[in-house]
């Protein structure tokens, strides 16, 4: 039994994929990339962080522009930075549900929408940036987990940044993800 139990660990180690810890992000014909995804766990939670390469989102915004112009947008926010962050339930519940932030579920909503911005900065070297804006992807019970879109601004693409998150809708406290690896264009 002991050895079932051991050679069971041991494939289930031997076969986890590394893949998990990064994201990737694809275009249909025109190019991919892949960024590292960082974590934070609790109880009930699961945090995670992942910086968006800027060319990525400036390109699915504007499929129809020729390189010159994709160059002219990209040039014009050098210096911003945008991360993925999302929020899942451990149980795969809904989290905005009062059962995770102790009020009523459109107050949830509205908090995910309007002052969660609040909550965000990033350190980058001695200064510390505030968020400038977030956009609120809901998934309407669609999907285990809440997506925000966080917008940085001021910061150098080549600078190492870390996310602070002080959480006040779930009551968790202040997680610190590293950013530390730039998204890689493949």
């Amino acid at each position: 039994m002991l050895l079932l139990l051991f050679c069971s660990v041991l494939f289930w180690v031997a076969c986890s994929d590394d893949g998990k810890d990064y994201k990737f992000f694809k275009l249909e014909d025109r190019e991919d990339w892949k960024s590292k995804t960082s974590f934070q766990l609790t109880d009930d939670f699961i945090f995670r962080a992942t910086e968006v390469p800027t060319l990525f989102y400036i390109l699915k915004s504007n499929k129809d522009l020729s390189g010159k112009q994709i160059d002219s947008i990209q040039n014009s926010h050098a210096g911003e930075r945008i991360v993925e962050f999302e929020v899942e339930a451990v149980e795969k519940d809904d989290i905005l549900e009062e059962k995770y932030t102790g009020v009523n579920y459109q107050k949830s909503v509205s908090y995910f929408s309007f002052m969660i911005k609040n909550d965000f900065k990033v350190v980058v070297g001695k200064d510390t940036i505030p968020c400038s804006n977030v956009v609120f992807e809901r998934s309407y019970k669609l999907a285990p987990y809440q997506k925000l879109m966080l917008y940085f601004s001021g910061i150098s693409p080549k600078e190492e940044m870390q996310l602070i998150y002080d959480d006040h809708l779930f009551k968790q406290g202040v997680f610190k993800f590293k950013m530390k690896e730039r998204p890689i264009k493949l």
